[in-house]
């Protein structure tokens, strides 16, 4: 259940970004600037240095945890499109 829950959570994040970045007509660095204002993680600032690597790893974890959830997406579209149904079998 949390496993769902988090994954719902990264499709709505990867929709919500994908929609600014083709609503504003974003480049790469555009996105990467309003990706870590959107998530600043403001309590890193105080912890200097190594506060600047947490919020790097963080930011990293996250975009490819919306990367991954955006290929868990594709390849249940996939699944699903591909998927043979067989209305021969018999229903008993």
């Amino acid at each position: 259940m949390f496993t769902k829950i988090v994954l719902f959570y990264l499709w709505g994040n990867c929709l919500y970004f994908a929609f600014h970045f083709i609503s504003k007509n974003q480049n790469l660095d555009s996105f990467i600037s309003y990706f870590t204002e959107v998530y600043s993680f403001e309590w890193t600032n105080s912890l200097g240095i190594v506060g600047d690597f947490i919020h790097l790893g963080l930011s990293i974890i996250l975009m490819i945890f919306m990367g991954l959830s955006v290929v868990v997406a594709l390849r249940l579209l996939w699944k699903f499109f591909t998927n043979k149904i067989n209305l021969d079998k018999d229903f008993d």
